[in-house]
């Protein structure tokens, strides 16, 4: 069950969580054959435009949290808020409504290159700025305001700018493509805070997805209040079992398994198909032959009755007369035919009628 409480008022909470992802690992649920494939996002983090997010951690979301629990049924945060223009709670069902979106201004004041196309390449080629929007920016006071979000998202510019240049986010930046001592990454993103708890999230054994911090809003107009002094500790670690966390650097897509498997298939079937062309002229001679030799004189059943039908030049005709086709001896001799060079006939084997009497 979620934590955060649905549907209330906007401009109700004391404190956020800006949340910031590390795009390189945070990307591959972006790759071709996951739930969430999005191939603008993967060409956007292989070109120009990906290059702040391939050496920084980018914007995630900024969330209105409540730094007392308690004081609110138990409730951790506002989400989907009911505004005067707007019951976001409809968003939560379908983010794809027009009001749920961001606003025609706030894409062009904000979907350009030096903004959400650098910092926040998610917002820009992918869904997350109609998600954080409408579950967050929805409970900020810019859900009241006319040009509606733009104060929400250039909060969220600040916040981003500041915490980049931090011990923290620097650090990140240093060990891409390698690793750094967990103790090391959480003294680095606490210098940042004044010494208050960060939550660092790991996925794939150890690799870091996403940095949590917290800071308290200014209480008149709750603009985030992003130095160390309005740190606030925050939860919801993940890394708790590493002792070194991998910093992974952008090479691409991995090549998935389901690829290989069927390249191997194809190759295969290539491979068998080749084999098959030049196994074709001596089936072809060989099925000839034998229907020529082995003319049906009765339906098959119990009994298989052939008539010779001998040809110029061979040695041999092989005559069978109501041959009990079930005898294993029958069926070797006629295999023996079935494999053999039509001009190096093996002898026929003494055969017995279907009624037992020796047949010669």
């Amino acid at each position: 069950m979620s934590a955060g409480l649905s549907g209330p008022p906007p401009a109700d909470y004391t404190s956020y969580v800006l949340a910031l992802e590390w795009q390189p690992q945070w990307s591959l649920r972006a790759c071709p054959g996951s739930a969430s494939a999005d191939p603008r996002l993967i060409a956007a983090m292989a070109g120009s435009l990906g290059a702040w997010a391939r050496q920084n951690l980018s914007l995630h979301g900024l969330w209105p949290e409540y730094t007392n629990a308690s004081a609110h049924a138990g409730w951790r945060w506002p989400q989907w808020c009911n505004a005067s223009r707007l019951d976001y709670r409809v968003c939560e069902r379908e983010e794809g409504l027009d009001g749920c979106q961001p606003t025609e201004q706030a894409l062009a004041d904000y979907n350009v290159s030096g903004r959400w196309q650098s910092w926040a390449i998610e917002y820009a080629f992918g869904s997350l700025a109609a998600h954080e929007w409408s579950k967050h920016g929805s409970c900020s006071p810019s859900a009241e305001q006319q040009p509606a979000q733009l104060e929400y998202w250039s909060w969220q510019e600040e916040a981003v700018r500041v915490a980049a240049a931090g011990h923290g986010s620097r650090l990140v930046s240093a060990s891409a493509g390698g690793a750094v001592r967990r103790a090391d990454l959480l003294a680095a993103f606490e210098r940042d805070t004044g010494g208050r708890a960060v939550a660092l999230r790991c996925e794939d054994a150890c690799r870091l997805s996403q940095v949590w911090l917290g800071f308290r809003a200014e209480p008149a107009t709750l603009r985030p209040l992003l130095d160390p002094d309005h740190a606030v500790a925050v939860s919801g670690g993940s890394c708790g079992q590493c002792v070194a966390v991998a910093i992974a650097a952008w090479s691409g897509c991995p090549r998935r398994a389901t690829f290989d498997r069927a390249l191997a298939i194809a190759a295969g079937a290539l491979l068998g198909l080749g084999l098959l062309v030049c196994a074709l002229p001596p089936l072809r001679q060989r099925a000839a032959y034998l229907a020529r030799t082995l003319r049906p004189a009765a339906p098959l059943g119990r009994s298989l009755a052939m008539s010779p039908a001998p040809l110029a030049g061979e040695k041999r005709v092989v005559q069978l007369q109501d041959l009990d086709v079930r005898s294993p001896r029958t069926r070797r001799y006629v295999e023996g035919l079935l494999a053999a060079d039509p001009h190096e006939l093996p002898p026929p084997p003494t055969l017995r009628a279907a009624g037992g009497a020796a047949a010669g």
